[in-house]
Formats: structure tokens, sequence, C-alpha cells
């Protein structure tokens, strides 16, 4: 049986003691005590566990290999009968799982290849060992775990987003209610588990001694170290386990309804959902079939948003030429004036139609080759994307500065409330 005093509160194997009734072991990783079994002799076999669990996990593994190999299987730091130091001391990380697991290998001066068995957060931790260590691999056993990226069909799981975005929540649920190891005994086991086992998963709660008990001390004073001393001890009750649901229920709740919000207006978008729809526009001025414009959309993107740009500037002319000519009519007598106005958006117009006459007949040489020879216009395509785009930029260059002296047709209201009413208007609506 194992028992070690585990941040003030005797920790024991005593409720499950059949099914974990191997000798414990200990050893210093970097100032803290880090627990392990090694049973039989043999070819190595080093387990290395997940969350959230600690060696146990691996117990039927190494009754049933300790015949034949050496089975080893550790508790990380922060679990089973390993020391838990705070986030202050000990960084949970992987890079310090993976230093862990280096250093214990190496204190256990294992002159064999080893066969590395790894499940869950494990495979992170002993992947990685391996890559760094290939001389020390024999084989890799690996179950249920990834050292990879989702697959693009599988969404990560609804829990796990609120353990990882939603840190208020979190910190308390897995630390203070040890929700993470609670929720799996029920949402990660297919078949029922026994009483005796569940104990054994949440081991840190399963047999508690606290330090006084009617002026007495623990059963095993031998392996106390006396805490803090704290006024009345004897007298502090116990937080009701009702009180404890509902708070856990408020955080859940908490927790869901932030990160609905953060999805919503915070979290990166899927870059799947950011790729641009094509819609079909009508571009009276550019004169190019519907197809090609398509066609523009889907291998240049960016000379697509010029004849966007193109046909948008063309329109802000022929209302200026428009208002030119009804001032004209105003007044008769003033015409020789506007003629003159009249002429340099005129000109500006024909200068812009021409620069895009060029780009529309390559553009219209290019889509016919594509649907002949698609593999050769790809080629072509990707020769002539730049040459495009710079025709492009260079031709409404002149047109946009000529343009942007057009005064705005609605002012903006004055007023604080208004005026900010009016610039939402403009960025949402």
């Amino acid at each position: 049986m194992v028992e070690k005093p585990i941040n003030w509160t005797l920790t024991s194997t005593r409720a499950f003691e059949e099914l974990y009734p191997f000798e414990s072991k200990f050893m210093d990783i970097r100032g803290h005590a880090l627990h392990y079994i090694d049973e039989g002799q043999g070819s190595p076999v080093v387990m290395v566990h997940g969350n959230p669990t600690w060696s146990f996990y691996f117990r039927n593994l190494v009754t049933g290999l300790s015949k034949n190999f050496r089975a080893i299987a550790l508790d990380h730091i922060g679990c089973g009968f390993s020391d838990r130091p705070d986030a202050g001391t000990y960084s949970y990380t992987l890079e310090s799982r993976v230093r862990d697991l280096e250093t214990f290998v190496d204190q256990l001066k294992i002159t064999e290849k080893i066969n590395l068995v790894v499940h869950d957060w494990g495979g992170m931790i002993g992947l990685a060992f391996a890559v760094r260590h290939p001389e020390k691999i024999d084989k890799i056993i690996i179950t249920n775990t990834s050292g990879f990226f989702l697959p693009k069909e599988k969404t990560f799981p609804f829990l796990l987003r609120l353990i990882k975005y939603i840190p208020f929540f979190a910190v308390p649920a897995l630390l203070g209610l040890n929700a993470f190891a609670r929720g799996a005994l029920y949402l990660a086991a297919e078949k029922k588990l026994s009483g005796k086992v569940k104990k054994g998963r949440r081991h840190s709660r399963v047999f508690k001694k606290t330090w006084k008990k009617k002026g007495k001390k623990s059963l095993r004073p031998d392996l106390m170290v006396q805490p803090p001393k704290k006024k009345n001890l004897e007298k502090r009750k116990p937080i009701p386990k009702k009180l404890i649901f509902v708070l856990f229920l408020i955080l859940l709740a908490l927790g869901a309804s932030s990160f609905v919000v953060y999805r919503l207006y915070f979290a990166p978008k899927d870059p799947e959902s950011l790729k641009a729809v094509y819609q079909k526009i009508e571009l009276k001025h550019i004169n190019l079939p519907e197809e090609m414009v398509r066609f523009c959309f889907d291998h240049f993107p960016d000379l697509y948003a010029a004849l966007l740009t193109c046909n948008a500037e063309i329109t802000l002319m022929d209302k200026e030429i428009a208002r030119i000519d009804a001032i004209a009519k105003k007044y008769p007598e003033q015409e020789k004036i506007a003629e003159k106005e009249r002429a340099v958006w005129e000109k500006a117009k024909i200068n812009l139609l021409k620069g895009f006459l060029k780009i529309k007949k390559t553009v219209k040489e290019l889509y016919v080759l594509f649907r002949v020879n698609p593999e050769q216009a790809m080629i072509q395509i990707n020769e002539k994307n730049k040459e495009l785009t710079e025709l492009a930029g260079a031709a409404l260059a002149p047109a946009q500065e000529l343009t942007q002296k057009i005064p705005s047709e609605e002012a903006p209201p004055q007023g604080l409330i208004k005026g900010t009413l009016y610039k939402l208007k403009k960025k949402f609506l």
C-alpha cells in the first residue's frame, strides 16, 4: 500500500490496494519527487500516461508484462503520487514534461533500447522524447493519442474548449473540483467502471485524514510534515457538497457563455470560412462576358478587384460629367468653363478604358486557352498574373487621383451622438 501526504492530505491506495499491489518508488526530478513503479526483469517497457490519469491506468499492463519484461510506469509531476507543486514553482508545459522524462530515463540507467508505450497527452511527451533520442528507442506503442493537428473533419470537443479558452472557469473547475478526472470517469468510459476503479482513477481524493482529530495526530506521523498553524482548525466546517455543486453549475454557465462570446467575436476564423465566394456583379463599363469575369475571380483575384474598381471609377466619372452638364445647362453663358472641366473628365475616362483594353484582350486569350488546354493555360496564368495586376494599377492610379477630388455625397452630421451613429452605420451597415 502507498501512503503519502500531498498538499496537507494523506493520500493512499487503501481503497483499491488489490488493484495496485506494486512497490512504489520515488525519484528526485529538479527538486520534486516523481513517483513510479518498476516491476519485473528483461527488456524495458516505459509507459507514459496522459490526462487525467496516472500509473494506475497501466496497472493491468504492468501485471501482465512484468512476467517477461521490465515494466516501468511513472506519474507525471502533479499527477498520481508525485509531488504537486503550484504553477509558480513548476512549469506545467510540454517542454517540462519531456525534460522530466529525459531525466527519468537517464537516472534509471537503462542500457538497453526502450519499448515506449504512450497514451493521450503522454503521446506528445513520449514522441517528442523519441524524436530527440531515437538511439534509445526500440519500439513505440501508440494508444489513443496524437502528435499532430486535428484533421479538418474533426472539431475540438466543446468541454475541452472551455478548459483551453476560459481560464477563470478551468482553474477552479479542474484544480478545485477535480472536474477533469471526475468527468472522464463517465464521459471517457465505454463500459461502466467499478467503484474501486473510479477511486483509483481519481485517487487524490480517495483516502484523507485531517492533520488533527480530537487532539490526536494522523495515523502515520512518520509521513507528516507539520502544516502552517491555523486558528480554530478543529472547528472549521467542511463546505457542503450541495454548495460545491451549485458553484460548479454557476462556473459552467459562465464558462459556456464566455466561450460563446469568444467564438463569436474574438476567435480566429476558420480559413475555409474566410474564402471569398463569387457573386455575379454587372460590370457595365468593363464589357467582359460573365464567364470571363468569373475566370478572373478564380485565377486573378487582384485583377478581379481592379476590374471592380475600374467599373466604380468610371461610374463616378459619368456622374461627375453629368453634374457638370447640369451646371452648364443652368448657366449657358459659362459653358466654356464647363466644357473645359468636362474635357478633363472625359479624357481621364478614355485613358482608363484604354488601359484596361489591353488587359481585357489578354484575359480573353487566357480564358480560351484555359478551356482548350488547362495545363498550358495555368503556366501562362502564373506568368501573366503579376504583369496584368501592375498594368491595372498603373491605369487606375491617375483616375483614382482625380476622383478623390469629388466631394462626398453625404456630409457626416455634427454632434457626438449623431456623428458616432453615422460612423457606425457607415462601417457596419
